[in-house]
């Protein structure tokens, strides 16, 4: 069995014992760095970016990850996962919008998106005072809003390539970890990423044209714990969803659930059924894994006595006998021009060559607001 093979045999098979790469050491007086992240429509986030405190490693991976919808990422269990991964990677952690210390907003930016307005697209997104409020609840979001969301990753995204200039990251080696509805809408993210390119001038016209490269190559692997079929009022095909990164493009992916939670099992092994004995091999670090012998789900899974944190480090970062996912994609580092770069967003089902809407105006990082609506498969 090969040592690629024998990552994903070794996770599934142990079903998140103790695993040999179980031993890796936590830091507790490293808490990371409070961050405010600024949305394209004025949401102020709360974030925490947790160094890599290996420091031999330049321009080490990121993980980004995305909490439950109703929770916060300063969960006890979510952040001591963060202070586990960041001793081989950089890690951001953050609250959605509504979430946590994420309920100001910028009114004057916030409003004048008509999505928030619930003008044209949902009839009434919030249970709001009026559009003078400077703050937000996720209590009093509307279900048909929660797309939105994905706006607060994108944000986060733009961020980390800041931090990849830097060199405190290498932005091209992303990874993400998401439970419950976080992974849900970090697999929207993942889809819309597919259908971003960049433009670039064509060496014999002198004209602009999508790159056939989309911008959804930066993510190399990705954690999924307890990924739901729902966010809010529409129904996720979470595999279809991921259908470009995860079958076509063989990016490596972990779907845990508790062994007993029904409905987590079927989206985990709905989303890799397309796995047969006779393509399984071209899939080595991607499968669907039970937790024995319980029914818990997202953050709830990483209590200790699970190991489920543990198993996460020795996935992404293996050990001296097999190797993590960080390990079967090394992209060089290179410094991420954003401000000088236009993208346009492909709409899906057209080739990769396709031109679509403008995604960012020249001379800003932020993308434009999007509903991410067009980017569920259902």
């Amino acid at each position: 069995m090969s040592r690629f093979v024998r990552v994903v045999a070794i996770f599934a098979l142990t079903v998140i014992a103790v695993l040999p790469w179980a031993g890796a050491a936590q830091n507790k007086d490293d808490k990371g760095e409070r961050e405010r992240i600024s949305t394209v429509d004025g949401v102020d986030l709360s974030a925490k970016f947790y160094p890599c405190r290996e420091g031999k490693i330049k321009n080490p991976p990121v993980i980004l990850m995305l909490h439950p919808l109703g929770e916060s990422s300063t969960k006890k269990n979510w952040a001591a996962l963060a202070e586990l991964l960041s001793e081989k990677a950089a890690v951001l952690t953050f609250d959605f919008r509504g979430h946590g210390q994420s309920t100001d907003i910028q009114p004057e930016q916030f409003w004048k998106i008509k999505f928030n307005q619930s003008v044209t697209n949902i009839k009434n997104a919030f249970k709001l005072a009026g559009e003078n409020r400077n703050t937000i609840e996720f209590k009093e979001f509307e279900k048909p809003y929660y797309p939105a969301l994905i706006n607060d990753i994108a944000a986060c995204k733009l961020y980390l390539d800041h931090k990849h200039n830097q060199g405190l990251c290498n932005s091209s080696r992303l990874i993400l970890v998401g439970a419950e509805e976080g992974a849900t809408l970090g697999a929207i993210w993942l889809n819309s990423e597919w259908h971003r390119h960049r433009l670039v001038q064509h060496p014999v016209t002198l004209l602009q044209a999508p790159d056939l490269k989309a911008e959804g190559q930066d993510v190399i692997g990705c954690v999924w714990l307890s990924a739901r079929s729902h966010l809010g009022s529409r129904t996720v095909a979470v595999g279809s969803t991921l259908s470009i990164p995860l079958k076509d493009k063989a990016t490596p992916m972990a779907f845990l659930y508790g062994e007993e939670d029904e409905k987590a099992k079927s989206v985990a092994t709905g989303a890799v059924k397309f796995k047969t004995s006779k393509t399984k091999n071209n899939y080595p670090y991607t499968d669907a894994v039970p937790v024995k012998g319980t029914k818990l789900a997202g953050a709830e899974l990483l209590q200790k006595s699970l190991k489920v944190d543990q198993s996460i480090y020795g996935y992404l970062f293996g050990n001296d006998k097999v190797d993590g996912i960080v390990d079967a994609k090394r992209p060089p580092w290179a410094e991420r021009e954003i401000r000088k770069v236009q993208y346009i967003w492909r709409v899906p089902g057209t080739p990769p060559g396709a031109s679509g809407p403008v995604a960012n105006p020249l001379n800003d990082a932020k993308l434009y607001f999007d509903s991410y609506v067009k980017y569920i498969k259902s």
